[in-house]
Formats: C-alpha cells, sequence, structure tokens
C-alpha cells in the first residue's frame, strides 16, 4: 500500500503537539507496517527532519505560503504519485476535491 501523510511539523527542531505525534506515527508504522510505502508530504522547499527508513520518501509540495501550496499544488502532486490514501495531519486539511481518498 501507498499511504501519503502530512508531515511538515514533524520537522521543527523542538517538537511538541502535532511534530511529536507525527514522529511517533512514522516510527511506529516503520515497525508495525514495514511493507508500504510512505510519502512523507511537505510544504517546505526540502525534508529537514527525521529519516524513517527507506520506505519512507519526503515529498514537497511547497508553493510560497502554506495555505497556497495545499490549494494549489497538493492535489497536483498526489494525483502524479498515486497514493491509496493521503493522511491530513495538520491545520492546512485537505485540499478542495482530493485527488484520492483522504482523512
Amino acid at each position: 500500500m501507498r499511504i501519503a501523510i502530512e508531515a511538515t511539523q514533524a520537522q521543527k527542531r523542538i517538537l511538541a503537539g502535532m511534530g511529536q505525534y507525527l514522529v511517533n506515527l512514522l516510527q511506529a508504522l516503520r515497525r508495525v507496517a514495514p511493507e508500504n510505502e510512505y510519502l512523507v508530504m511537505h510544504n517546505t522547499k526540502e525534508w529537514r527532519g527525521p529519516d524513517f527508513g527507506p520506505q519512507f520518501k519526503p515529498v514537497s509540495y511547497y508553493c510560497g505560503k502554506p495555505a497556497l501550496g495545499t490549494l494549489f499544488k497538493l492535489n497536483a502532486v498526489l494525483k502524479k504519485k498515486e497514493p491509496d490514501v493521503f493522511h491530513a495531519t495538520c491545520t492546512l486539511g485537505i485540499p478542495p476535491q482530493p485527488a484520492v481518498p483522504s482523512v
């Protein structure tokens, strides 16, 4: 299964709230479901978070401002990468009319 997870907040130097949740989630997925491929979605030019392993691939949907990336680029990136499901985890939410099943 190919799972896309919005993980921008996991890049913070000091983790709290959503960032800590994401790091814990991704580490747990590495242990319990290593057969899956994970697209670690982020709204920054380059990934600056932890390396969770070879099945975790950082994918940027950066477009200047965070809200613009969600509105204008995230859906196009999801269409291109074709995940089975997208897990939105931050306050940026799910793009309008998502291209893939979304939580």
